[in-house]
């Protein structure tokens, strides 16, 4: 009567304990038996058909049968009799939709694949997957009701490339203006049963929408902003398709031939290298699982190697190892990049970076890593930083990216060429001046095609647009976008004659949760956004409300929130990068750091986002990364160079005025402090670069504070610590992000060295946490990173 739908039939509801049962004795009661058929059929698991356990797996399996029959009209393991179906949904596959996109059979796939640990393993994931592909159709989707993704010919304001094996066609006039938005041409399957493209785009599109409606009504409330780049595409005809769905691949190299690729695989929680055929789904794993982080591996121009770079506390080494596997040879440790071949391959360019006076040198190196030089410095080009190091077509001369030595401005990377020979001429060719005119917040992966013709990156041009694929006319300068995703592409590479782009294409979500340690109890505290919500700085205040940093269009802000997720509010606004925020103990001030004005300087402002003022002025460095005195009066900051080299501990009086360094000049670049519950004691990592042994040490040091001085070095811990550290509520041991498997947070003591975890997390990465002012709970940001291999294909080209 009131007008409510109700769901009254559960299915195998897993019945709820009873006073002095067991969780094992309640499941015992639901353990379906080999032999018994428990449940309907046409919605029943392969597990639960085989009397296996199930868990929340057998859900999304039997949501995805019911979105199969919403879309089809039919059960796709239907048979004569129960046996029939039975023996279908354990050993035959899904017949796909032949009307659908690519991607959203790519979705029914994965709900209905036959091993639990290849499915969906969250109604989230299954949740974002179907969003993604309900943008793509109501993109669309033109006001006049017709689908664009079901007519032969349509207007789209964008070129479409979601991952459907669709052929893409674009006729250019030369009379028209290259910026203009071009109509395209779409060429697709034909219905099936006479049905008219339009009417089943609409009634596609509606069913979509009503299975994301309908799962997140179960839980999975997403929010996915859009991203969309504004050029027009330069292949005429492309094919887009993903080649893995486990969100596991990462940092991939295609070979010259554009046959095999390879990439780094995290489906263990620990990277190995493997490879594969294209055409195949059987990847071989050439170097074993391992802790150490890597950088995109390269095929050697014959193809015939894959160089890699393996990160080991801080050091690169490069080996290379066979494409089809065996034993790895070690050519240069001290890297810190992909290594660039020239077009012969006898010779490859790295960037090394100088942790100690700062800046970047280039090197080349025969491919063996014999005859190692120095080329290039970042001073000798102006930028602070490289970002790559990317040979002509002919060998003759190196694209070089980077951000430019400037203090008083956002940095924006800019490119520029260099020649190859001892003059190391530099220039700025046109294509470089319309590329730095454009202003790039972010380019990277930057490939000169073999043909000469133009060169291939992943960039955006503003904070809040999705990295995308970029190509840059080395005949006219023009730079027009490849792809048009509302994902991110982390990672490019493209054969030899361009016309097979192998990418990896990420999803990054995250939320922040609380958690009680003791009953191990999660509250989940924001919805899951693309905003990098919390990434760079929580804290509490000390009327409970939580601050946290969070991404708004071209800036980052600080924003505050009631400690159950309510009542948000914006501090600051119109005022570019703000993050790291803290309070002092008696809730009168806010401390963070801010980019304004192209400076990194610590500032102050009231509770409630009045009087901001500037309390530090840092000339050529950046301040980051406050902690403040118990007393409220001293604030305590890590300021380095900007172009990388070491970092100090400095403080300045809350009041703003005379900056002072904690410690007298040394070798160890110090950073990150963090002041004690009780005031008494600072913790801060110390790095020490040995260029003689070519060894980082890192660690963790704790000293004694008196007035705002240390006056004694206490303990000394080996860092096992990720990015940031924080102290634990009893302030004798230190908490930090544990990374060896699943991330979870762990404490040590800093005494007797013993430590102890504190949360019991099975998945996911943490990506900043801060324990409450009562320690009795943390606020905990989680996140989730989706990776996989998209393959894009120069149809027109090839």
């Amino acid at each position: 009567k009131d007008g409510y739908a109700k769901i009254l039939d559960f299915g195998l509801a897993k019945p709820i304990p009873q006073a002095g049962g067991t969780e094992d004795e309640t499941i015992q009661l639901v353990k379906t038996q080999p032999g018994l058929v428990m449940g309907s059929v046409r919605y029943m698991s392969p597990e639960q058909a085989r009397g296996k356990e199930t868990d929340k797996r057998t859900d999304i399996w039997s949501l995805g049968v019911v979105l199969y029959e919403m879309l089809t009209g039919k059960n796709p393991f239907e048979g004569e009799t129960i046996s029939d179906s039975l023996a279908a949904l354990i050993h035959v596959d899904i017949p796909p939709i032949e009307d659908a996109p690519e991607e959203l059979n790519f979705v029914l796939r994965k709900a209905l694949k036959k091993k639990t640990s290849e499915r969906y393993q969250t109604i989230k994931d299954f949740s974002v997957d179907l969003k993604d592909v309900r943008n793509h159709i109501e993109l669309n989707y033109s006001q006049d009701g017709k689908s664009a993704a079901y007519n032969m010919t349509a207007h789209l304001p964008k070129q479409d490339t979601s991952e459907n094996v669709t052929l893409i066609h674009q006729t250019l006039s030369a009379e028209r203006n290259t910026n203009e938005r071009e109509t395209q041409s779409v060429g697709w399957m034909r219905t099936r049963n006479n049905t008219t493209p339009n009417r089943l785009g609409f009634a596609l599109m509606r069913l979509v929408a009503i299975a994301v409606l309908a799962i997140s009504a179960i839980g999975a409330l997403f929010v996915l902003p859009s991203f969309f780049g504004s050029g027009v595409p330069i292949y005429q005809s492309i094919q887009v398709s993903r080649k893995t769905d486990n969100g596991k691949a990462q940092l991939a190299a295609v070979s010259p031939d554009g046959k095999m690729v390879a990439f780094i695989n995290t489906e263990e929680d620990k990277p190995k290298l493997v490879v594969r055929q294209l055409t195949t789904d059987n990847p071989i794993t050439i170097v074993e699982p391992t802790e150490k982080y890597y950088y995109k591996p390269v095929f050697s121009p014959d193809g015939e190697y894959i160089y890699y770079v393996q990160i080991e506390n801080g050091v690169g080494t490069l080996f290379k190892v066979p494409k089809l596997g065996g034993k790895s040879e070690q050519i240069i440790v001290d890297i810190d990049s992909s290594p660039s071949f020239s077009p012969d391959g006898k010779r490859f360019a790295f960037i090394r970076h100088n942790p100690t006076d700062g800046g970047d040198m280039i090197y080349i190196a025969d491919s063996d890593g014999k005859n190692l030089k120095p080329f290039i410095e970042t001073k000798e080009v102006g930028f602070n930083k490289f970002m790559d190091a990317v040979w002509s077509e002919d060998g003759s001369e190196m694209l070089l990216s980077g951000f430019e030595n400037k203090q008083d401005s956002f940095q924006k990377i800019n490119i520029l060429t260099v020649k190859t020979d001892e003059s190391k001429e530099k220039s700025e060719p046109f294509f470089a001046e319309t590329f730095n005119s454009e202003g790039w917040e972010e380019a990277k992966n930057f490939i000169w095609l073999k043909d000469g013709e133009g060169i291939v990156f992943i960039g955006r041009k503003e904070m809040n647009d999705a990295m995308q694929i970029w190509h840059l006319s080395l005949s006219d300068g023009l730079i027009k976008q490849v792809t048009t995703d509302t994902s991110d592409y982390a990672s490019l590479s493209a054969s030899d004659d361009g016309n097979t782009i192998v990418a990896t294409k990420v999803d990054r979500i995250s939320n922040m949760m609380s958690y009680i340690p003791e009953t191990n109890e999660t509250r989940q505290l924001t919805s899951e956004s693309k905003t990098f919500l919390g990434y760079m700085g929580v804290s509490q205040m000390p009327d409970g409300s939580v601050l946290f940093s969070k991404r708004t269009g071209k800036e980052v802000n600080i924003f505050s929130m009631d400690k159950m997720g309510g009542n948000e509010k914006q501090i600051t606004s119109d005022s570019g990068f703000n993050f790291h925020p803290t309070t002092t103990s008696d809730g009168k001030y806010i401390v963070f750091a801010s980019h304004r004005d192209g400076k990194f300087g610590i500032w102050r402002m009231d509770a409630d986002g009045k009087n901001q003022i500037q309390i530090t002025q840092p000339e050529n460095a950046r301040d980051m990364h406050p902690s403040i005195s118990k007393d409220g009066k001293t604030v305590f900051f890590s300021r380095s160079t900007i172009d990388g080299g070491k970092a100090s501990l400095m403080k300045v009086s809350i009041e703003g005025g005379n900056e002072e360094k904690l410690l007298p000049e040394s070798k160890s670049s110090d950073s990150y402090p963090r002041i004690s519950p009780d005031g008494n004691k600072l913790a801060y990592h110390s790095y020490i670069f040995d260029e003689k042994t070519v060894s980082l040490e890192v660690t963790v040091k704790i000293a004694e504070l008196m007035d705002g001085k240390i006056i004694d070095q206490l303990e000394e811990l080996e860092s096992k610590f990720h990015r940031s550290f924080h102290w634990s509520p009893d302030g004798n041991s230190l908490s930090y992000v544990d990374k060896s498997g699943a991330d979870n947070i762990r404490q040590v003591s800093i005494t007797d060295k013993k430590e102890s975890q504190v949360t019991e997390f099975n998945s996911g990465n943490i990506l900043n946490f801060q324990w409450s002012n009562d320690g009795k709970s943390l606020f905990v940001v989680r996140g989730i990173m989706n990776s996989d291999l998209v393959l894009i294909k120069d149809i027109g080209n090839s």
